[in-house]
């Protein structure tokens, strides 16, 4: 694992980049680009990102998108960025383009009684707080409980969320700091596939996740593309490289543009 002072004296690594022709910049969101929050729309990017994010927007040779959990038009809300970017939402269960148009990957129609039905067992159980409605998934948020409610909400969560889970074909996943009940075959590794299979084949891709969600995303790049771990203590990871938020990932941002 390289860490960013190993990636600054890497004259390999600069000569990767260097070389392509094309540069894509895939971006996580939520502890990527912007620091956890007890109100989670008011998760706003870190100062350094927006107009570093704007800057690479702008030149011809980089391609930039947000893979996200959230919902497509939530992020954009809270990047207000000057331009509209390409995001994949809720884990590229939909995607909006620069042109403002939105491709759902999903049926919506199907899902909504499962998802109805797992905020109303959360609500009856005494969790209506940590549940959060997305178009793809429902998210339980366990990050704001006490460590021993904690345990106790995420053991109900398993048990109640997973028979409903089985019942009506959907996946429950964990993320850092909860669980998320989701449309089956939506992953971020998917969005990536997908982003991979359209761009040139020169073209160098680099992908920014803090969470367990974006090890589907670091598995679909492999080798074949640049994966870094954005979070201030290590875990493990199949991510190349592990940088600090907001000040190390700012960094090398800053020295591609540069280059």
């Amino acid at each position: 694992m390289k860490t960013w002072s190993m990636i600054q004296q890497d004259t390999s690594f600069w000569k990767r980049l260097s070389a392509a022709p094309q540069c894509a910049f895939l971006f996580d969101y939520d502890g990527t680009l912007a620091p956890f929050v007890s109100t989670p729309s008011k998760a706003f990017p870190y100062a350094e990102f927006p107009p570093l994010l704007l800057q690479l927007m702008q030149q011809p040779r980089f391609h930039v998108s947000f893979i996200t959990g959230r919902a497509s038009h939530e992020l954009l809300r809270l990047l207000r960025l000057p331009v509209q970017p390409e995001i994949w939402g809720s884990h590229g269960a939909e995607r909006l383009l620069p042109s403002g148009e939105v491709t759902p990957f999903y049926d919506r129609v199907q899902y909504f009684p499962a998802f109805d039905a797992a905020v109303r067992l959360a609500g009856e159980a005494g969790f209506v707080l940590n549940v959060e409605r997305k178009p793809a998934c429902v998210a339980f948020h366990l990050r704001s409980l006490p460590e021993e409610e904690r345990r106790d909400a995420e053991q109900w969560a398993l048990a109640h969320w997973g028979r409903l889970a089985e019942q009506m074909e959907l996946e429950l996943h964990g993320f850092d700091g909860g669980l998320e009940l989701r449309v089956p075959g939506i992953s971020k590794g998917r969005a990536v596939e997908t982003v991979r299979r359209e761009l040139p084949e020169q073209c160098e891709i680099l992908y920014f996740g803090d969470d367990l969600t974006d090890e589907d995303a670091f598995e679909a790049l492999g080798r074949q593309g640049l994966s870094f771990l954005i979070r201030p203590r290590f875990r493990e990871t199949q991510a190349q490289y592990w940088l600090r938020p907001p000040r190390e990932l700012a960094g090398l941002l800053e020295r591609i543009l540069e280059s």
